[in-house]
């Protein structure tokens, strides 16, 4: 650190070392992000992802175990463990991939619920409403090593959305990630949205949308992402209708098996959140 301090006082003089630790303590304090929310058709009549070398698991429900495969990369991770299991306890949905009895990456996700249970923040963050036939991907990883599998991985889940009746999936992504944003592109996503966001000292993000706080990691409840301190007018209008439309339908069937019945009407509810992992070649 000193000798970065000597070398920069000798290149810049004084001055323009104190300009370059101003901009440096801005970056922190205050940054600027841009995320673009993507979207993708899961069309009826496409060909299903054939078996290739990844086996997939699925975790569902919020009394389902995590997979036992999971890398000392994942188990040494205290702060990961633990946003594994608040995902769990808001019933959120898992996908894990696995290469010869080992996780190597995984995709959380969740859809549209009822006005008496809560769902992921983002959902609140981008204003985004899902339609009964929609999953939310939030959380999307794979180990460095195994990168070369991301399209195998994303085509299988895809695969797997569409077999338990969902139409479209939809996620958001950097705007300055441009080489994720280059492929997502080349496997068909589609941007429908960008929000632009103000983040100061990585705890605050102020958005048109609305001001929204960090959660706490020993969150009991929710220990990631942000939770809204307050929402604009448009967002709050779109909020409450938004419930008022899932009070009315939240009697409808809870499991659909194929896409025939989304056919007659977008707005079935699907997936039984409540079963068990499965185990997918």
């Amino acid at each position: 650190m000193l000798n970065r301090l000597r070398r920069s006082l000798r290149s810049r003089g004084a001055l323009g070392t104190l300009k370059l630790a101003a901009r440096a303590t801005a970056s922190v304090v205050v940054r600027k992000r841009t995320e673009r929310v993507l979207a993708k058709e899961l069309s009826a009549d496409a060909d299903g992802a054939r078996p290739g070398q990844l086996d997939i698991v699925l975790v569902t429900g919020a009394d389902s175990p995590l997979p036992a495969t999971m890398p000392p990369a994942f188990t040494g991770d205290r702060q990961l463990m633990s946003v594994f299991r608040s995902y769990l306890t808001n019933g959120f949905g898992g996908v894990f991939a696995e290469i010869d009895g080992t996780a190597v990456g995984y995709l959380w996700w969740t859809k549209r619920t009822g006005p008496r249970h809560g769902n992921h923040p983002q959902l609140v963050r981008f204003n985004v409403e899902l339609a009964n036939d929609d999953l939310w991907i939030f959380d999307l990883n794979i180990l460095r090593e195994h990168r070369r599998t991301s399209s195998e991985f994303l085509t299988r889940a895809e695969s797997l959305a569409k077999d338990h009746g969902f139409r479209r999936i939809m996620f958001c992504v950097a705007a300055d990630n441009r080489p994720a944003l280059w492929l997502y592109h080349r496997w068909g996503w589609k941007a429908v949205d960008a929000v632009e966001m103000i983040e100061i000292l990585r705890c605050v993000l102020i958005s048109r949308h609305g001001v929204f706080l960090r959660n706490a990691p020993w969150s009991k409840r929710q220990g990631f992402d942000y939770r809204a301190l307050w929402r604009t007018r448009a967002s709050q209008a779109r909020g409450a209708a938004h419930a008022r439309g899932d009070a009315s339908e939240h009697a409808l069937p809870s499991t659909v098996s194929g896409a025939s019945h989304l056919a007659e009407t977008r707005h079935a509810a699907v997936v039984d959140t409540t079963a068990p992992i499965h185990r997918h070649r």
